[in-house]
């Protein structure tokens, strides 16, 4: 019984431990865009990784993701992501998020997004990020 209790113990440090590190990554974003550093936003992405924004091209590579998100941060937007849903397979976190986006302090969009992350030796870093509004596209039908 006491090794069926150190087991379930260790068990429960790793996942406290683990959901600590992976929920990081959203912080670690957040704050690099409150604070307009490029720098620091674009490491969170790997060498390859890309952006999918809506209406636009791929955005590819840790440099050009920088240099994307930075346009947005000097515009004066702010953006923050909350973290609804992820999901950890071996190397692999698949996130689930909503964002709102704000430009003097007034709520400009709201949306959801996907990103996928992969763990190597530098840590997690995002490969995909994809998001769209909740907003209907100009001239669509208004859902219900």
């Amino acid at each position: 019984m006491t090794s069926i209790r150190r087991i379930l113990s260790l068990a429960v440090v790793c996942l406290a431990v683990s959901s600590f590190a992976f929920a990081d990554t959203t912080d670690d974003w957040n704050a690099a865009f409150a604070a307009g550093d490029a720098e620091a936003l674009g490491a969170l992405y790997a060498e390859g990784g890309m952006l999918l924004p809506p209406n636009a091209a791929i955005v590819e590579g840790r440099e050009a993701v920088a240099a994307f998100l930075k346009v947005a941060m000097d515009g004066g937007l702010l953006i923050v992501l909350t973290t609804e849903y992820e999901d950890v397979d071996n190397d692999t976190m698949t996130k689930r998020l909503s964002y709102t986006a704000t430009f003097g302090g007034q709520v400009v969009e709201e949306g959801k997004a996907i990103e996928v992350w992969k763990q190597g030796d530098d840590g997690w870093q995002m490969i995909y990020d994809i998001w769209n509004s909740n907003s209907p596209a100009p001239g669509a039908a208004p859902t219900e």
